[in-house]
């Protein structure tokens, strides 16, 4: 049998083909970190803003993981403030939330593979500022001798926590919480304040307040007058009809006009709250000596006092109407009604605690001491 040598040439190139294919094989390039770009940062206010990132190149292996992380120093990491954006190539939008405001932030975009995590360029931006609250000042109700009810609503925080709010009040104007004031709850929104220990017959001038980390503002300027301390009378003139006179128009020793009120606190020695008087004839064309009076007079302290209602003239004719009411707690005693020598037409209707009375007189020729007044007494006096 014939032995077939073999081919050294076919054994060689065997060989170097497999070399070739062992170091193609050993020459294939490794996967490698993300490569990526940050998005300009927008929508900026004093807590959020939005920004994103651009994938470019995921490494040679998959995007497990993507977004933006931030921090108040350079170089963020995942490791501080982050908010992930799914996974994948491409680009990514991200929100940044919680921030404060009027803060530099430093901001990122990250992208993590197998090998690792990269970041994209770092930018920077500053959250906008606090202002001031806005609010408005509500009008004043429920008025009292000594107290009110008050609020406001505040429209706007002005990025900030609302650390006080409430209304503030003086006896003169532009009140602030360095006067007295209250202090409510919440932040936005309506609220009511009670104002207390006030002055009877005394005006005062309101304002809501609101606080934040940036300081105090106000609302609008109200004002209001307290009522006379309790108890007390309230007397107006409804109607006035006169012929050649120009007197006075007195409501303990108020000179007041048609349609307006006034008001007396019963309390203490009250006497001579009627119009000046004279007997003589030189004073009776003395306006101030001729017209209706409604006065106080003091018979028993804070227990009774006589109620007078006086219309005097100077050659004409004079009529007037008015309204009193009594005090709760108090009463009509008696009523006596008495003229000068004249028919004066004086009457009077009494309802419950209230007096509709009509006093006037007609003038006769005589002289300022002999007629021309009309008086109808009321003595009141505590039940």
């Amino acid at each position: 049998m014939t032995k077939i040598p073999g081919n050294p040439i076919c054994s060689k190139n065997t060989y170097l083909i497999f070399a070739v294919l062992f170091f193609l094989a050993s020459c294939k390039e490794k996967p490698g970190i993300p490569t990526l770009t940050t998005t300009a940062v927008t929508g900026i206010t004093r807590t959020t803003a939005i920004s994103g990132g651009s994938i470019s190149d995921n490494g040679g292996a998959e995007i497990i993981d993507r977004g933006i992380c931030w921090n108040t120093s350079q170089n963020p990491t995942t490791g501080s403030e982050k908010n992930t954006s799914g996974s994948g190539n491409g680009s990514f939008i991200s929100s940044l939330s919680g921030l404060s405001p009027d803060t530099k932030y430093f901001v990122r975009a990250y992208a993590t593979n197998k090998e690792g995590t990269a970041y994209g360029n770092e930018l920077t931006f500053t959250t906008t500022p606090v202002i001031l609250p806005e609010l408005t000042t509500d009008n004043v109700t429920s008025v009292t001798s000594s107290a009110a009810i008050g609020g406001g609503t505040v429209v706007s925080d002005g990025g900030g926590v609302i650390t006080a709010r409430g209304v503030c009040w003086n006896t003169s104007s532009d009140p602030t919480t360095s006067n007295d004031k209250t202090v409510e709850t919440g932040n936005t929104g309506a609220f009511t304040s009670s104002l207390t220990d006030l002055l009877p017959s005394t005006l005062y001038y309101v304002r809501a307040y609101a606080t934040n980390s940036m300081g105090t503002s106000y609302g609008s300027q109200v004002s209001f007058k307290t009522l006379p301390g309790e108890p007390l009378i309230r007397a107006i003139y409804n109607s006035m009809t006169f012929t050649n006179l120009s007197g006075g128009k007195w409501i303990w020793g108020q000179n007041i006009s048609i349609g307006d009120t006034a008001y007396f606190t019963l309390s203490g020695d009250i006497d001579n709250y009627d119009i000046p008087w004279c007997a003589s004839f030189s004073c009776c064309d003395n306006p101030d000596f001729n017209g209706l009076s409604i006065s106080l007079h003091t018979i028993q302290t804070d227990i009774s006092y006589k109620l007078l209602i006086t219309g005097g003239l100077s050659g004409g004719a004079y009529f007037t109407d008015g309204f009193i009411k009594i005090p709760s707690g108090w009463v009509i005693d008696s009523v006596r009604n008495t003229s000068n020598n004249q028919d004066t037409g004086a009457s009077f209707t009494i309802t419950d605690r209230n007096i509709v009375f009509h006093s006037g007189t007609t003038y006769g020729g005589c002289v300022c001491s002999d007629c021309g007044r009309a008086n109808i007494s009321f003595y009141i006096r505590k039940q």
